[in-house]
């Protein structure tokens, strides 16, 4: 059975922003996305989020939730070094760490676990080998135990190497799927380990663990420094949470369930899969499916072998509603830069530019169009969008602009062009 973790930084940019400065600790903190006036906020402390605020909380509405509530606008560049630092932490126990953002991360320490078994319980005794509750069952325990011992170990090394302020939430389980929903239970500084239905042999006393007597959601496991675990069944976790919960299953997704009479995990599992691949198409209504039983083959694949990105884009908030067109054009360059750079950067091209707005009343409107030629200039993203403005009703003030582009490709996998004012240009984009 693969050994997974799911690692999710907890109120990751707030919580390095107090760690940075002692001053904000046990303060609600909001980082900002921007310093424009009217941004958003991209994470909030345990502190605000016990009054409601969260990611993509308005600013204005923030202090009304939590009048105490300080702002720091976000620096990118100290999150990614903390990021890089808790990689190459990860990257000591196993080869196998995917970036799943640049707040969590999966493991697969399955080739690994057995050597950190022995951390916390010698080898039992051939008396000792029985399958009876509380007994040394199968080497299948030496892997959990050594998983744990993972977690365990990388959750004190984040706090000793990086800072005391700065926890992580992790699920294990045997999948992708399980161990991301099973991080998301007990947070903040949470591990859940997920086993298998009906029941997965009790761990042993030896391996420094105790199993309270309760069952389902309120079971527990308790390490040796008191910190609280929890262990549950695929069916203790799937069957109480809500659809909307489970990762892959978004807004737009779960409405369409709701449409075809699914509202539960019963639900899911009972309806028909032809009903489901009419709706969603057979790969997703297969996904969905698997899902519903906990059910994931995908594998954790590096970081250093992940695909490249398939698309890139910037936004903005406005600080003030917009009707003047040209003042609309500035910003649509000002992102299209932003975006071209970072293509740039990443030695991409692009064949595919998208404009979206978001109007004074929260409605949004947006198109896409394939353009002549493979690009990662600003100005030709930036026409390109203009374009697209033209056509696009804004009958309202505009709230909110956001640049995209697509069907990216490796740039030294694009033939280039052989007319002089393309040669010149290229010069001049290396040069930028």
């Amino acid at each position: 059975m693969r050994q997974i973790l799911h690692i999710d930084m907890n109120s990751y940019f707030a919580t390095v922003e107090q760690q940075a400065n002692p001053k904000l600790r046990g303060k609600p903190v909001a980082v900002l996305g921007s310093k424009a006036k009217r941004s958003i906020i991209v994470a909030a402390s345990v502190e605000a989020k016990k009054f409601g605020v969260k990611t993509g909380t308005r600013i204005e509405e923030a202090p009304i939730l939590c009048p105490n509530i300080v702002f720091v606008h976000g620096e990118p560049r100290k999150y990614s070094w903390v990021t890089k630092k808790f990689i190459e932490i990860f990257e000591s126990y196993t080869d196998k760490v995917e970036i799943f953002s640049i707040d969590e991360a999966f493991l697969d320490v399955t080739a690994t676990a057995r050597l950190y078994s022995s951390l916390c319980h010698s080898e039992p005794s051939e008396e000792s080998r029985i399958t009876g509750p509380g007994s040394f069952v199968t080497t299948q325990d030496d892997a959990l135990i050594g998983t744990l011992n993972i977690a365990k170990e990388i959750k004190r090394r984040i706090r000793s190497e990086i800072g005391d302020y700065i926890s992580c939430s992790v699920g294990i389980a045997s999948n992708k799927f399980l161990a991301k929903t099973a991080s998301d239970l007990m947070k903040p500084d949470g591990l859940v380990i997920v086993t298998p239905n009906p029941k997965f042999p009790v761990i042993p006393a030896k391996a420094g663990i105790q199993k309270d007597d309760a069952v389902g959601l309120d079971s527990s496991l308790r390490w040796n420094d008191d910190k609280e675990a929890r262990l549950l069944t695929v069916d203790e976790i799937l069957l109480n949470l809500p659809l909307s919960e489970f990762c892959g299953i978004g807004k737009r997704v779960h409405q369409r369930l709701g449409a075809i009479g699914v509202y539960t995990t019963v639900d899911l599992r009972n309806i028909s899969n032809i009903i489901l691949n009419k709706e969603f198409g057979i790969a997703t209504g297969e996904k969905l499916k698997r899902m519903a039983y906990g059910m994931d083959s995908s594998p954790v694949v590096s970081w250093h072998d992940q695909s490249d990105a398939k698309s890139y884009s910037h936004s903005r908030t406005l600080n003030k509603d917009v009707t003047d067109i040209d003042e609309i054009k500035k910003h649509i360059l000002l992102l299209s830069e932003k975006v071209a750079a970072h293509m740039r950067k990443d030695r991409m091209l692009g064949q595919e530019v998208g404009l979206w707005l978001r109007f004074k009343d929260f409605t949004g409107a947006g198109k896409s169009m394939k353009i002549a030629k493979w690009t990662h200039d600003g100005l030709e993203i930036a026409d390109a969008a203009g374009s697209i403005l033209d056509g696009i009703d804004r009958r309202q003030p505009v709230r909110a602009i956001g640049v995209y582009i697509g069907r990216i490709q490796r740039a030294n996998n694009v033939p280039m062009s052989l007319l002089p004012e393309d040669t010149i240009n290229d010069k001049i984009l290396f040069a930028m």
